[in-house]
C-alpha cells in the first residue's frame, strides 16, 4: 500500500485580506505503478444485538474503536477499500482532488462532513471523472473500435 503526501494550509488570515491558501503535494517520480492505496470508507458499527455487520466484498475491517456518544457506548471498526492508481496522473489527480476538498469545505463551497472518508469519496469520483476523460480517442482521430 502507498502512502500519498500531501499538506493543506490553512492562513491565519482570510483570502479577502490579501492571504490565499496551499496545497502543497507531493509524489514521488521513483514510485512503481500501479500502487494499491487503502481509501477509508464509512465504518462498520456493532449492532445493538453485539453482532458485526457483514463487511463487504473487496474491503478490509481495521482495528475495534469505541467511544462514549450520550451516555451510550459505540463500537465501531474502520473500513478499508483498496483503490489502484495506475499512474502518476492518477495519484495527482487523487490526491489534489483529496486536499482540494477540505478546501471546499472550508470555504463551504461544498457541503457534507469535514473528514477524510469524505475527501476520500470527493477525490474517487473525480478520479473516475479523469479515467472517463483519459481513456476517450482525442477529438477527430479514428474510433478506436475501427
Amino acid at each position: 500500500m502507498v502512502s500519498l503526501a500531501a499538506v493543506f494550509s490553512l492562513p491565519l488570515m482570510s483570502p479577502s485580506k490579501g492571504c490565499g491558501y496551499r496545497i502543497n503535494c507531493n509524489v514521488s517520480r521513483h514510485t512503481p505503478y500501479p500502487v494499491a492505496y487503502r481509501m477509508r470508507v464509512s465504518p462498520l458499527y456493532r449492532k445493538s444485538d453485539g453482532t458485526w455487520p457483514k463487511v463487504p466484498e473487496g474491503h478490509e475491517a481495521g482495528d475495534l474503536r469505541v467511544a462514549t456518544r450520550s451516555g451510550k457506548s459505540v463500537e465501531w471498526r474502520r473500513l478499508y477499500r483498496p483503490l489502484e492508481l495506475r499512474n502518476e496522473d492518477e495519484v495527482l489527480v487523487f490526491l489534489v482532488a483529496h486536499e482540494a476538498f477540505h478546501y471546499l469545505r472550508r470555504t463551504r463551497q461544498v457541503e457534507g462532513w469535514h473528514g477524510e472518508i469524505e475527501a476520500d469519496a470527493f477525490a474517487l469520483r473525480r478520479l473516475e471523472q479523469y479515467r472517463l476523460v483519459a481513456c476517450r480517442p482525442p477529438t477527430g482521430s479514428p474510433s478506436w473500435t475501427s
